[in-house]
């Protein structure tokens, strides 16, 4: 404890006890991590072991079943037909790696497909939208001649109407001059008498 002693010595305690705690946690789990894949590796393998011990079994009986008469001799050789994983187990996280990859390249093609059929789609609408845009403009051409055309009439109109009908005399007052001098002359005076 000679070197534990002094003006820190609590901080330095607490400090040891810290990265002691912190070690042991950290190899504790690497330790469960490496047991961990050693299992998953047992399990995913476990079937393929298990064919491969009953095979070694059946080659140590085979000289008590050989039949002599038959000389043919073969060696079979079968390999999965889509082999994803390699020579050597690589570990959880590589072949999670891997089915990530190949989702994504999945979704990446299924994407660029219908991104395509909906680019198809929008210049098929984008084409439709130009004739539609086309007939409103024709539509908005005739709609303004028939206006010009119904302002012409109802100006040829108004002019034979004008031509037919005779126009009406001023109606005169009592001293044979028209009302509206009168009323003239009498707010002329109202004006002239207030000044």
């Amino acid at each position: 404890m000679d070197f534990f002693d002094g003006e820190d010595s609590t901080a330095i305690w607490i400090f040891f006890l810290l990265a002691t705690f912190i070690t042991q946690i950290t190899f504790l789990n690497m330790l469960i991590a490496v047991m961990g894949d050693t299992y998953a590796k047992v399990t995913e393998t476990k079937d393929q072991n298990a064919l491969v011990e009953k095979i070694r079994i059946i080659a140590d009986y085979i000289s008590v079943v050989d039949d002599k008469k038959k000389n043919d001799r073969y060696l079979i050789v079968t390999k999965p037909k889509d082999s994803d994983e390699g020579d050597e187990w690589e570990g959880t996280v590589s072949a999670l790696r891997k089915s990530i990859d190949s989702a994504v390249a999945h979704m990446r093609g299924t994407f660029i497909k219908k991104f395509t059929v909906l680019s198809t789609e929008v210049s098929t609408f984008n084409g439709k939208l130009t004739a539609v845009n086309e007939r409103l403009g024709g539509l908005q051409n005739l709609s303004q001649k028939q206006a010009i055309t119904i302002g012409e009439i109802q100006n040829t109109l108004k002019k034979m109407i004008e031509a037919k009908t005779p126009k009406k005399q001023p109606v005169e007052g009592k001293k044979g001059r028209k009302r509206g001098s009168i009323m003239k002359e009498s707010f002329g005076n109202l004006l002239k008498t207030k000044q």
